[in-house]
């Protein structure tokens, strides 16, 4: 599958790089990583899109400047997609782009990836998205400048939960130690991301955790956010990112869902979990999916009424 990439980034020379709405670190990190790895081969050139602002907890990137929310009046060789697993995580503008004249790559580490592009890259034991291209780089023989070490540790340490998640396996830390050499830290990384957080945030939190509800038999957990919470705190989408994590710490707790109101009847469900139980099976009975550790879901309707369904069927489940 590599194979095939690098064909295609070797015979074309304009791309649009894609990533998923409610960008996070992976996303972020491999927008930031493929765009240089683009730049950094003669005659080629690249735009970054991602319909969502990005967070500020990555503003120390300078590469974040290059990412644009919106389409740039161009014309395109190749889209490529990054992070993405099914193309419903693609606004309508970006779906457009399936099934036309461009050709469509897919770069992605999700094991429920649809291979929606028409060359796919995947590999679901890959930690994220950003080991991927660190691969196109090593294949290529490209060397990698500062940006694009950090960003691709980053992609690392947050889709492993700090190298916690299952997916945290003997390439992963012999990876991120390559990079480590290679002049990345890990400490700084830690501090720009999780102990940079707004005061906003920390309220947010607060009020999560205030809320948190507990099956001690089922060993579940569970909390919510109300779309009233928005403008109490004057938070926005990124400001959940790592609340769930944080939630999820509790002792004798082995899956924690967070319910997040998003106003116009959307729910959001961000889940976690904890030793041998996977997620994504609560996930899937709701549409959605992720990881083993990490997964996500949509539902509409009444927020009440959606949480005591999804704690009933988890129950069930487990």
């Amino acid at each position: 599958m590599i194979e095939k990439v690098i064909e295609v980034i070797e015979s074309n020379k304009n791309f649009l790089i894609l990533s998923h709405k409610d960008p996070d670190g992976d996303s972020v990190g491999s927008l930031i990583s493929f765009n240089n790895l683009i730049n950094s081969l003669d005659g080629k050139k690249s735009s970054c899109v991602c319909i969502d602002d990005i967070p500020d907890i990555y503003s120390f990137f300078s590469g974040i400047k290059k990412i644009k929310t919106r389409l740039p009046d161009e014309d395109y060789d190749v889209i490529v997609f990054l992070d993405i697993a099914v193309d419903h995580r693609l606004n309508k503008e970006f779906q457009s782009f399936l099934g036309h004249q461009f050709l469509t790559v897919n770069i992605d580490h999700h094991l429920s990836n649809t291979f929606f592009a028409d060359v796919n890259y995947v590999e679901e034991n890959a930690a994220s998205t950003t080991v991927l291209i660190y691969k196109l780089f090593k294949e290529l023989n490209l060397k990698m400048n500062q940006e694009s070490i950090d960003a691709i540790l980053l992609g690392l340490m947050t889709d492993t939960g700090n190298f916690t998640f299952n997916t945290s396996r003997s390439e992963t830390f012999k990876i991120a130690a390559d990079l480590i050499d290679l002049g990345a830290s890990v400490s700084f990384l830690k501090e720009q991301v999780y102990f940079s957080q707004p005061l906003r945030k920390i309220k947010l939190l607060t009020k999560i955790m205030e809320r948190i509800s507990i099956d001690a038999e089922n060993k579940i957990a569970w909390s919510y956010s109300r779309f009233s919470d928005w403008e109490r705190y004057s938070v926005t989408s990124p400001d959940f990112e790592g609340i769930p994590e944080e939630c999820n710490s509790i002792k004798n707790v082995d899956l924690f869902i967070l319910f997040r109101e998003e106003g116009n009847g959307l729910v959001k469900m961000n889940l976690r979990s904890k030793g041998a139980l996977d997620s994504r099976i609560v996930a899937k009975r709701y549409g959605g999916g992720g990881h083993f550790h990490a997964s996500g879901a949509r539902c509409f309707g009444d927020l009440d009424q959606i949480i005591d369904s999804v704690i009933s069927n988890a129950k069930n489940i487990f």
